[in-house]
């Protein structure tokens, strides 16, 4: 009987094994899975010609080709199936928007050409600005070799944001120690992005994306960044900055993902952003696998489906999944319970050593078997 359970026993022991390490959290983040398309309808109206709606398409297929943003003509005449005449409806005083973007968390921004440009320009300005940003240009040289990249957004008063700032690299510090032991080391710790009052307006897009109103301008806010630009959580902002908080996400990002992590924190939101051939060759580079491959995204897809998911809690920034409406500002220590990616290495180190004595005890059982074997020869 051993002798026939034994090499079965064996090879679901090395794909178990090897399954169960296979991905982390960041590498899972560069995958995309076809869900995190932004999404641009030109609304088709009078003051459009056919024609203006036909360049609209040309100027888009040119702007996009390596962007998570979609394009499309709304005819505001025609059929609704989507539901955007909402949108066309909101206008601002008195006038009617051009375009509407709308994000995959169906977030949306509006958009009014400027009636002293062309229609050409008014577009490609548009474009522009939707796909790329200073800061999101920093982020796309930083985030393949970094552990992550944490977006630090000032707020209007300065001691605040020197406080909050300094719950950041104490949290950034302590990561720094101990991503070495993680089970994939990254080569960079986490990098830090600051986004200056100023400059918020020429990053209004991104900021949007993130979570950011203009009214949240008057207390600092911080967004954990991973994989193709991912969201970690939820935005952070005021009182909600902690040192613990931002910590535990970081941890999230490192941890393995096979561990019964929270699908929804496990792929949050992109960014709206550009990813050529460039960025796909450096986390072919660092991490050894290809995120555009078929079969890769498909073994993805896979840990994903048997993952739980919890959106709630994605959506209220609740990393420990307490409440769907509120933040759980406790500490790990505070509530008597490990965080969460500390949780997954500690399930992790479980499964390693069962697997490990599993092992064993055939190793062991095989040597007595062919010792038996051999005296009855």
């Amino acid at each position: 009987m051993i002798k026939k359970f034994a090499p079965a026993a064996f090879i679901i022991l090395l794909q178990t094994a090897s399954f169960a390490c296979r991905y982390t959290v960041r590498e899972i983040g560069y995958a995309d899975f076809g869900a995190d398309a932004y999404h641009l309808y030109l609304f088709k109206d009078d003051r459009i010609s056919d024609d203006d709606a036909a360049l609209f398409q040309k100027i888009s297929h040119a702007a996009l080709p390596d962007a998570n943003i979609s394009a499309a003509v709304f005819d505001v005449q025609g059929g609704d199936s989507l539901d955007l005449a909402q949108y066309y409806q909101k206008g601002e005083n008195g006038r009617l928007p051009n375009a509407v973007l709308l994000s995959p968390d169906k977030k949306s921004r509006l958009f009014f050409f400027d009636e002293t440009e062309g229609f050409m320009e008014s577009v490609w300005k548009v474009l522009e600005k939707i796909v790329a940003s200073p800061a999101r240009e920093k982020l796309l040289q930083s985030i393949v070799p970094s552990y992550a990249v944490v977006y630090f957004i000032d707020g209007t008063d300065k001691k605040e944001n020197k406080r909050m700032r300094r719950e950041l690299e104490n949290a950034v510090r302590h990561i720094r120690r101990i991503m070495r032991e993680m089970p994939k080391p990254a080569s960079q710790p986490p990098t830090v992005i600051r986004i200056k009052q100023q400059e918020t307006a020429e990053e209004d897009i991104l900021l949007w994306s993130l979570g950011w109103r203009p009214s949240d301008r008057t207390s600092p806010a911080v967004a954990v960044m991973y994989g193709r630009g991912r969201v970690m959580g939820a935005l952070l902002k005021g009182e909600e900055i902690t040192e613990h908080l931002i910590e535990n996400m970081l941890r999230y990002v490192g941890a393995d993902c096979e561990c019964g992590l929270d699908r929804s924190w496990m792929l949050g939101t992109m960014i709206p952003l550009r990813w050529n051939s460039q960025q796909q060759a450096a986390v072919l580079h660092h991490y050894g696998f290809d995120a555009e491959n078929p079969m890769v995204v498909s073994e993805m897809s896979q840990i994903l489906s048997v993952a739980p998911n919890n959106r709630a809690a994605q959506r209220s920034g609740n990393l420990y999944g307490y409440s769907e409406s509120a933040l759980d500002l406790r500490t790990p220590s505070e509530k008597g319970e490990a965080p969460p990616a500390a949780a997954a290495f500690d399930l992790q180190k479980s499964i390693l050593i069962i697997l490990a004595a599993f092992a064993a005890a055939l190793f062991i059982g095989g040597i007595l078997y062919f010792r038996a074997q051999r005296r009855n020869v």
